[in-house]
C-alpha cells in the first residue's frame, strides 16, 4: 500500500481536461478529504508542500524513457493519457535547478495529473507501476555554477572513499568541513555524489533534497581537499597507497622518439631521470625550451619547503616565457597545470592575476605551496608604473619577500583584534608568458626593477604547440603527489617547515648582464632542484648539476638580445637610459627619475651617473630645457625637442 498518498494535495479539474476547474488552480490544492465536491478529473500539486516531485516524461516532444527508467526501476509510475509517463520521487527544495533534457520536465512547482482521471483523447491516466517514493537522482540536478570556473580544479584521489569512511559525518562543523573541501576540488555533480553518499551514514541525514540546498550555498572559503586529508588522518586513516593509483611497481617503458634542436649550445637532456621523463612528456608538444622550464617548475613543487642550500638558496625559480605574444607561452603554463590535476594537486593552482598583496596572501593561507600561470604580467606592470600606488606594486613587492623565504604575516581584516597568521617559508613556483614587445617596456619600469624581475629567468620561445595529451609517467606522479602534498597543506600549527640543508659552490662564468645580475642566484636554484630531486637524502649540490644549470641559464640569457643594444648584443646603462626617455616622451625627467626608474643606471657609482649623462648629452641624444622660474633643468629625449629651439 502507498502510504505516501495520503498527503498529497489535490484540487478538481474540469472533466476530460488538464484545465483547473477552481480560480486559483494548484495553490488551492488540499488533501483529498477535505474536498466535497465530485470530479472525473483531478489535479496533484508537486514541489516541497506535498513532498513529491514528478518526472514527465512525454515522447511527442523527444522525451526518451530509457533516460529515466534505468535510474528508477522501482519508482511508482503513471501511464499518462498522452502516451508518456510520470515518475514519482521525493521531493527536492524549491528553487532546485534541473539539467534540460528534450521532452523531459522535472515538476517540482505546479501540478500534474492524478491517475484515474480521462485525458482530453478519452485514455486514461493509470498506475503502471507502485511503490515507495525513491529519492530524486542527483543526476537529474543542475550542479551549481562553479566559483570562478566551471571545471573541476583538480581530481580526487582515488582513496578519496576509504578517507571518507574514516571521518563520521555527525557532527555538523565537520559535515560541512568536508563538503566545502569536496565542492573546492569539484563543485559539479562527482563532488555532490561523494559529499551525498557519505552523509548518509548520519543519524541526521535528512536527505538528497538538504544536501542539495547546502551544496548551493558553497562558496570559497579557504578549506581544500588537504583539510579532508587532515581530518581522515587525525581520525585514524593511514594511507596503504600514494594518492594517485600506480598500477604496481614502476616499470621502464621505451622512450618515445624526440627531434631534438640541432642548434642549442647546451645538451637539453636534463641530468635527472625523473625531470627528464617530464621533459620528454612535454616537448612532443610544448616549444623544447619551454619543456625544459615545465620540467624544472615542477621538479620545484616536488621539493618544496623540504631543501635549501648553505646560501641560503630555495628550490624556486621563476620562469618568463617569450614568444611572438604575451600567449606564446600559455602551452607551458597549461602544462604544468595539467600534471598537478593528474596528481590530485588542483588546489596549488592559482590562475589569472594575483594583482594584490591581500589576494596573494589568501592564496598562500589556503596553500604555503603555490603555481601561478598569467599571460598578463606585463600589461599588469606597465599598468602600475601609470598607477604608482597601485596594487601590482605591492604584489610584486610580496612576491620578491617569498622568494628570499621571508615569513608573511596576515591581518585579519573581520577580526582586526587577533593575532596575524604567520605563514612560514611560503613557496611560488611563477610562470609568466611576455610578448616580445613587452619585454623592452618593462626593463625601465620602477616596480619591476624592484621586485621578482631580479628573479626572473627569461626563457626564449621558438614555436607554439599544444598541452600533452598523455599521461604523466607513473613515477613522476608518485614522486609529486607524495611529499607535495603534505608540504601544500595549509599551515595549521605556523611552525616553520624542516629544511635540509646542502652545501654548494658559488657558479663561474655566468653572464653579468644587467638583466641577469641575479644569474648565479637562479643558476644556484636549479641545481638545488636537481640534486634535491635526484637524491632525497643529498648533502650537497652535484657539480654536474650546477654545470648543467649554468649553460642553461647562460643560453637564456645569450638568446633575449634586445633591439636597441650594443655591438656584442648586450644593453648597456646607455641603452636603458635611452629607452626611458623615450617613454617619457614630452613630460622629460630629471636625474633623480633615472635613479628611481632605470637600475642599471641606479647601480653605477654617483660619478659614473654624471659622465653617463654628460656623454648622451655630447651625443645629443639627450636635450636639456631649464624650467622657467626654477634652478633646475629637465631632460628629454631629441625626438621631442622641437628642432632649433630648447623648447618642447
Amino acid at each position: 500500500m502507498m502510504t505516501w498518498t495520503a498527503r498529497l494535495l489535490v484540487f478538481p479539474l474540469k472533466d476530460r481536461s488538464k484545465e483547473p476547474a477552481t480560480s486559483h488552480g494548484h495553490l488551492d490544492a488540499k488533501p483529498f478529504e477535505e474536498w466535497t465536491v465530485k470530479a472525473t478529473n483531478w489535479g496533484i500539486r508537486c514541489g516541497p508542500e506535498s513532498g513529491i516531485t514528478v518526472i514527465d516524461v512525454d515522447p511527442r516532444n523527444g522525451g526518451d524513457i530509457q533516460q529515466v527508467l534505468p535510474l528508477l526501476p522501482l519508482a511508482p509510475r503513471v501511464k499518462t493519457g498522452g502516451g508518456g509517463w510520470h515518475f514519482y520521487c521525493q521531493g527536492v527544495p524549491a528553487g532546485t535547478h534541473f539539467i534540460k533534457l528534450p521532452g523531459i520536465d522535472f515538476k517540482n512547482n505546479g501540478y500534474v495529473v492524478a491517475p484515474g482521471s480521462i485525458h482530453p483523447s478519452g485514455a486514461p491516466y493509470e498506475w503502471e507501476q507502485e511503490g515507495d517514493l525513491p529519492e530524486f537522482p542527483a543526476s537529474f540536478i543542475k550542479p551549481p555554477a562553479s566559483l570562478p570556473r566551471v571545471e573541476p580544479s583538480g581530481f580526487f584521489p582515488d582513496d578519496i572513499t576509504d578517507m571518507l569512511g574514516a571521518i563520521p559525518s555527525e557532527d555538523r562543523d565537520t559535515w560541512l568541513h568536508v563538503g566545502m573541501a569536496l565542492h573546492s576540488v569539484d563543485p559539479g555533480l562527482a563532488g555532490f555524489e561523494l559529499w551525498h553518499e557519505w552523509s548518509k551514514s548520519a543519524r541526521s541525514y535528512k536527505g538528497i533534497a538538504d544536501c542539495n540546498k547546502v551544496w548551493n550555498s558553497f562558496r570559497k572559503s579557504g578549506i581544500t581537499l588537504g583539510t579532508l586529508v587532515k581530518l581522515a588522518l587525525d581520525h585514524g586513516y593511514k594511507r596503504s597507497a600514494p594518492l594517485v593509483d600506480l598500477g604496481g611497481q614502476f616499470a621502464p617503458r621505451e622512450r618515445p622518439t624526440i627531434k631534438e634542436p640541432d642548434d642549442l649550445p647546451f645538451t637539453p637532456t636534463i641530468p635527472v631521470f625523473l625531470l627528464e621523463e617530464i621533459r620528454r612528456w612535454a616537448v612532443p608538444a610544448c616549444d623544447p625550451v619551454s619543456a625544459i622550464a615545465v620540467a624544472l617548475t615542477i621538479g620545484s613543487l616536488m621539493v618544496a619547503r623540504t631543501v635549501t642550500t648553505d646560501k641560503g638558496d630555495l628550490p624556486m625559480v621563476q620562469f618568463a616565457l617569450v614568444g611572438p605574444t604575451a600567449s606564446s607561452g600559455i602551452i607551458a603554463g597549461d602544462s604544468v597545470e595539467k600534471a598537478l590535476r593528474e596528481a590530485s594537486l588542483g588546489w596549488m593552482l592559482r590562475g589569472g592575476t594575483l594583482s594584490s598583496e591581500e589576494k596573494l596572501k589568501r592564496a598562500l593561507l589556503a596553500s604555503p605551496v603555490l603555481y601561478h600561470f598569467t599571460h598578463t604580467w606585463a600589461a599588469n606592470v606597465q599598468f602600475s608604473q601609470r598607477q604608482p600606488s597601485g596594487a601590482m606594486s605591492a604584489a610584486i613587492a610580496l612576491f620578491d619577500r617569498i622568494l628570499r623565504g621571508s615569513p608573511l604575516r596576515h591581518e585579519n581584516e573581520k577580526k582586526p583584534d587577533e593575532e596575524p597568521t604567520v605563514i612560514f617559508d611560503p613557496h611560488l613556483a611563477l610562470i609568466v608568458s611576455v610578448g616580445q614587445d613587452e619585454l623592452q617596456k618593462i626593463l625601465t619600469t620602477d616596480e619591476m626593477s624592484r621586485g621578482s624581475h631580479e628573479m626572473m629567468l627569461y626563457v626564449p620561445l621558438r614555436t607554439p604547440g599544444e598541452i600533452p595529451s598523455g599521461p604523466l609517467p607513473s613515477s613522476v606522479l608518485r614522486r609529486l603527489a607524495g611529499p607535495a602534498l603534505q608540504n601544500s597543506l595549509p599551515p595549521s600549527s605556523r611552525e616553520p617547515a624542516s629544511f635540509s640543508v646542502l652545501k654548494i659552490r658559488d657558479p663561474e662564468g655566468v653572464s653579468d648582464d644587467p638583466l641577469y645580475r641575479t644569474s648565479k642566484i637562479i643558476a644556484r636554484r636549479i641545481a638545488l632542484i636537481l640534486s634535491a630531486v635526484d637524491n632525497p637524502s643529498a648533502t650537497e649540490v652535484s657539480d654536474s648539476h650546477l654545470a648543467w644549470a649554468m649553460k642553461f641559464v647562460e643560453f637564456c640569457a645569450r638568446s633575449l638580445k634586445p633591439e636597441e643594444s650594443a655591438g656584442d648584443g648586450r644593453m648597456t646603462p646607455y641603452d636603458y637610459v635611452a629607452a626611458f626617455a623615450k617613454k617619457q616622451k614630452t613630460r622629460g625627467f630629471t636625474p633623480r627619475d633615472l635613479v628611481q626608474g632605470v637600475k642599471p643606471f641606479r647601480n653605477l657609482k654617483r660619478e659614473d651617473r654624471n659622465s653617463l649623462i654628460d656623454l648622451m648629452l655630447e651625443d645629443g641624444l639627450l636635450v636639456s630645457v631649464p624650467v622657467p622660474g626654477k634652478r633646475v633643468e629637465r631632460l628629454y629625449h631629441r625626438d621631442f625637442v622641437k628642432k632649433g629651439e630648447n623648447e618642447c
